[in-house]
């Protein structure tokens, strides 16, 4: 009998902080990952690409709010909500 063991592992994907008053989002475990934020309404506000696994993402021009953000990265894709207090 032979145990099967799945050696695929995804990196969990991290995004701080959550509600953010600092008008800075830092990202980790996203390489090669594409950001987009969404407001309430549906209406996307802001892209960006992130190159490294560690990113940050300037969203000071954005208004205070609740907001969807939307990563893709290495054929994952991850929904959130984002606070901008």
């Amino acid at each position: 009998m032979y145990n099967i063991i799945d050696s695929c592992v995804t990196a969990v994907l991290k995004i701080y902080p959550n509600p953010n008053n600092t008008g800075s989002l830092n990202i980790e475990n996203a390489a090669n990952g594409i950001v987009s934020i969404y407001n309430i309404i549906g209406q996307k506000v802001m892209t960006h690409n992130i190159d490294e696994a560690k990113g940050s993402v300037n969203i000071s021009a954005l208004e205070k709010g609740l907001y969807i953000l939307m990563l893709q990265s290495n054929g994952a894709k991850q929904n959130t909500k984002l606070i901008i207090e």
